[in-house]
């Protein structure tokens, strides 16, 4: 499993190691690009004018202006999942994005799916808050076998050993057997809101780009 945070524009930020930057560039070009569809995407389907005919009679020119006019955080996640991976991408703040890559077990086939989740609509996967089993299980999902081995030097590059251990705890301590997009999740959620917590408590907001499209 690996992190990263990057500017919806395609700009790294940080990452965790080990990792291969071919890989990790690769990864971030496609969040950007999928980040900005998707977020036109929710614009278009929640017009402010509440008239979807209106708003498919609209100009080019101003619909362009309609997409540059949506808000940082109209999504706050986008999940991918591919054949052999998920990616969970979380809005933190404007013109910052933390993302998640995970391993999928090689069960069966299944094709690209993408969920997007405006603040205040409903969790993907849905928490079923069923009893599991023990959290070894989790920590082999998330780890993937080596995330634990490496834990001090993504501690490095993020600059926040707190974020990092209290996501940790948040999913061992669960104490559930459960999916693995939805360890993933979990995994995403506590880091989210740990690494908020620590620029909420600093002071810290990403600087402006004057090259933004939609921030």
């Amino acid at each position: 499993m690996t992190f990263s945070i990057m500017t919806p524009n395609g700009t790294l930020i940080a990452y965790s190691t080990p990792a291969d930057i071919r890989i990790i560039r690769d990864q971030i070009a496609l969040v950007s690009m999928t980040w900005k569809e998707q977020l036109a995407k929710k614009y278009q389907m929640q017009p402010h004018q509440g008239d979807h005919d209106h708003v498919h009679e609209l100009s080019e020119s101003l619909r362009i202006g309609l997409k540059r006019a949506v808000k940082a955080d109209a999504l706050e996640t986008l999940t991918l999942e591919f054949e052999r991976r998920n990616i969970l991408v979380r809005y933190l703040q404007a013109r910052l994005l933390l993302v998640l890559e995970g391993g999928v077990p090689s069960s069966r086939k299944r094709e690209l799916k993408i969920t997007v989740e405006a603040p205040g609509e409903s969790r993907y996967p849905p928490d079923t808050g069923a009893d599991m089993s023990s959290s070894a299980h989790l920590n082999g999902d998330l780890n993937g076998g080596g995330q634990g081995e490496h834990a001090d030097e993504a501690r490095e590059q993020y600059g926040s050993p707190s974020a990092m251990s209290q996501a940790s705890t948040a999913i061992s301590s669960t104490g559930r057997r459960m999916g693995v997009l939805d360890v993933h999740r979990r995994k995403l959620d506590a880091l989210a809101k740990a690494i908020g917590e620590e620029f909420a408590r600093d002071g810290f907001e990403m600087p402006g780009d004057g090259g933004d499209k939609f921030f």
